[in-house]
């Protein structure tokens, strides 16, 4: 019995060690895999928004270009489809990072700010125009869309090389080639 034990204690080491190392092999794998997949949705995420902040850019260039003063009439259409799919899992932050999620959404919330007031002069346009509290309504509003198309241009480079530095980051190829700002 003795013999057996004996016989049996190098293969049942070497089973052990066999598995422990299989175990941590395969636990390594999948942490590798794991950080793989947080790579790729990151930078698919950071791509897509990057992608609408430029529309937006350029829908505002367009806005502020065609020389609309703060009392005339400006409707235009700024998407924040891609912002509202990568924000509505509730974990873009954990994807992303907090800080460049915070800065992301920090132009967003210009961006939203800037509909809203789209919106109510939309609104406003198909009451009567003879109303003067409403004239004078609308030329607030002008004006405040005014004031957000200039912030939200200030503020857009900023949020571009914060996303620029991030894909530099979770994926060099993703960054290169021009920066539009």
């Amino acid at each position: 019995m003795e013999d057996l034990l004996l016989d049996a204690l190098p293969d049942l080491i070497a089973t052990l060690i066999g598995v422990a190392i299989g175990g941590l092999g395969a636990l390594l794998a999948g942490r590798a895999a794991e950080r793989r997949r947080r790579r790729g949705r990151a930078t698919t995420v950071l791509r897509t928004l990057k992608q609408e902040m430029m529309s937006c850019y350029q829908i505002l260039t367009v806005v502020r270009d065609a020389g609309a003063q703060p009392q005339g009439q400006m409707n235009f259409y700024l998407s924040t489809s891609a912002w509202e799919t990568a924000n509505g899992g509730g974990d873009l932050p954990e994807i992303i990072g907090y800080r460049l999620a915070a800065a992301i959404e920090r132009h967003y919330s210009m961006i939203f700010h800037l509909r809203h007031y789209v919106m109510q002069q939309s609104a406003l346009d198909l009451s009567p125009p003879d109303n003067p509290n409403l004239r004078k309504l609308r030329s607030s509003y002008a004006a405040i869309i005014h004031q957000g198309v200039e912030a939200a241009m200030r503020n857009h480079p900023a949020a571009i090389a914060e996303i620029e530095e991030a894909l530099g980051a979770v994926a060099p190829e993703a960054s290169a080639g021009p920066q539009q700002r």
